[in-house]
């Protein structure tokens, strides 16, 4: 039963995206965008990628808390929808709002804290591998955050 855990973040991910797709192309004709952003197919395989890597990470922690103090377990439960609501509000905030904003930089810049409190966390509870399911994501945020100041910067 456990293990249709797995596939919440990327289920509420694809559903958030479906109710709240933008018809509209981001990349008008002539904007420019930075050498380093990725082709637009990449985004959903690695978004969905790293959802799936966060419901293992879910499914690890289910499946091995036994003996695990019931605040660690919150707190890892918690941390796990916080970043779910961050990021599928950046998903809703990018695809309705036109142009690049402060704001949508600033849900990143939580979104990759957040991430960074669960590595920290998981390490912490000597969860490494768990740890390391869930770091490539900051990568990819780091990503996002560069070309969303960079979005920033030419509007």
């Amino acid at each position: 039963m456990y293990q249709l855990v797995i596939f919440i973040p990327l289920i509420l991910g694809f559903v958030i995206s479906y109710i709240f797709r933008n018809e509209n192309n981001f990349n008008k004709d002539g904007e420019t965008k930075p050498f380093w952003q990725p082709p637009g197919y990449m985004f959903s395989i690695i978004w969905s990628t790293l959802y799936l890597l966060n419901g293992f990470a879910l499914y690890y922690v289910l499946t091995n808390y036994k003996g695990m103090e019931w605040n660690k377990l919150t707190i890892i439960l918690s941390l796990f929808v916080l970043q779910l609501i961050l990021e599928n509000s950046w998903v809703i905030y990018t695809t309705q709002i036109k142009k690049s904003n402060f704001y949508q930089l600033l849900i990143l810049f939580g979104l990759l804290l957040t991430i960074l409190m669960r590595v920290l966390h998981f390490s912490s509870l000597n969860m490494v591998f768990v740890s390391l399911l869930i770091s490539f994501e900051i990568l990819w945020i780091s990503i996002a955050i560069s070309l969303q100041a960079y979005n920033l910067k030419v509007c």
